[in-house]
């Protein structure tokens, strides 16, 4: 059965989401940085494609199909606002993990129909969770490095890009979290996920020192159409 395009007017945001700072950064090639700024305070007319219409029906398929290749369970998350610099950047995530912890004992894989993905640029990245390879676990004697988060893309290529990276650091800064994985399901292999994790100790350094302060400024500029309400401490 055919999925006819679905036209959404989108009012004005609030705030700054994770999936949009790759833009704000130069990394989207499908948009810049000013042609979003005009949504942010304008809103815009949003075609709801088909394509992103499975993706988003396929979301908790491939959720499961993640905690069976991991072994690891996901939490729902609720939305977050950065505490720090840049009250406008928020957003809420794919799902949180929490994993065993380390106790230096060595496992098994992740399970079978998982590909490890190669890290990116911006850090070392992380090794991709493969069929045979050793399941990541918390760091013995460091607290909460047990603690990540997923994201999932449903892409018609089968690679991660760099904005996926980046939405995942933006996570990872708002969450507090200290790994976390981008899960990506292409139609027709369905059956075999593309799992790269990446650290925030190898983006602790372009986060703050390139990324943030851009986010920032950008957000700074922006003439938001609705005030932020007083932030809760």
């Amino acid at each position: 059965m055919s999925v006819s395009p679905i036209i959404i007017q989108k009012k004005p945001q609030t705030y700054l989401g994770p999936s949009q700072v790759a833009t704000v950064l130069g990394e989207s090639p499908f948009m810049s940085a000013a042609e979003l700024k005009v949504r942010l305070e304008n809103g815009y007319r949003h075609e709801y494609t088909p394509a992103q219409q499975r993706g988003n029906a396929r979301e908790d398929k491939i959720r499961k199909r993640y905690s069976k290749c991991t072994g690891a369970s996901v939490s729902r998350a609720f939305f977050m606002k950065d505490r720090q610099l840049c009250p406008r950047l928020g957003g809420i995530c794919d799902g949180l993990v929490t994993e065993e912890e380390d106790t230096g004992v060595e496992r098994g894989g992740g399970g079978r129909g998982a590909k490890g993905g190669r890290g990116g640029r911006g850090g070392r990245g992380g090794r991709g969770q493969g069929a045979r390879g050793r399941r990541a676990r918390g760091v013995k004697g460091v607290p909460g490095s047990n603690k990540g988060g997923v994201e999932i893309k449903c892409s018609s290529a089968h690679k991660v890009f760099q904005s996926y990276r980046i939405q995942a650091v933006c996570y990872m800064h708002l969450y507090r979290r200290h790994w976390w994985d981008i899960v990506v399901s292409t139609p027709g292999k369905e059956g075999e996920l593309l799992i790269e994790r990446i650290y925030w100790k190898d983006y602790h350094d372009i986060w703050y020192t390139k990324w943030y302060p851009a986010i920032v400024k950008f957000c700074d500029s922006v003439k938001w159409a609705k005030e932020l309400a007083p932030l809760q401490v």
